[in-house]
Formats: structure tokens, C-alpha cells, sequence
């Protein structure tokens, strides 16, 4: 939301990176990663959700939505071992999105 300042308005900028993307969980069949709100913003207040990228190996790639309260996803139905690539994060606010996690990380689902 733009903040006065002065005699005129300042314009919100986008939010900065999600931090500590991180893979939290990996069964055979699922991969969980999880993250942290991008540093000053809160959640539901100034942060209205994310955009979740990543690409599981063989299949095009992926973009999810999520709202503001959700710091992880799970991406289900992997075969073992399957890779799961360029998993990365971006926070929204009134103007609009913020710039990617980086680097974007790598995981994979357990072996059988």
C-alpha cells in the first residue's frame, strides 16, 4: 500500500526474494520443499502469496499459486528417485511480484 511521506505518496515497491528455500521432506513419492516470508513483510498485511516454479524431470514446467499464510508445497505422484529442478519462490504485494529466490535448488524424490 503507498505510504505518504511528505506532501506526496511514495509507491510500494514489490517484495524481495523469499529466503531458505529449502527441501524439507522426500518420500518415494513426494517431494516437499519449503521457505521463508522475504525479509519486512507480513503475511496478509503487505504479502498477498507466492509463485511457486519448478520442473519435474521429463515434464514441462511447472508455476503454482499460493496464498500469503502457506510457507511449503508438496509435489506428489514422483516415482523414486524422480529430479525435481529450478524450485523457486517469489513473493506478492500490492504492486505487483518480487523477484525470484535464487539460486533456484534441486531435489529429488527418495529412492524405493
Amino acid at each position: 500500500m503507498p505510504q505518504r511521506v511528505g506532501r506526496g505518496w511514495v509507491r510500494q515497491k514489490p517484495p524481495p526474494a523469499p529466503v531458505n528455500v529449502r527441501i524439507s521432506k522426500a518420500t518415494s513419492t513426494e517431494l516437499e520443499f519449503a521457505w521463508d516470508a522475504p525479509p519486512g513483510c507480513v503475511k496478509g498485511d503487505s504479502l498477498q502469496g507466492y509463485e511457486i516454479h519448478y520442473q519435474v524431470k521429463g515434464t514441462m514446467a511447472k508455476r503454482r499459486l499460493v496464498d500469503a499464510f502457506t510457507n511449503k508445497y508438496v509435489i506428489r505422484g514422483l516415482n523414486p528417485g524422480t529430479p525435481v529442478s529450478g524450485i523457486s519462490i517469489k513473493a506478492r504485494n500490492d504492486t505487483g511480484w518480487g523477484l525470484p529466490s535464487l539460486p533456484a535448488i534441486t531435489g529429488q524424490s527418495a529412492s524405493a
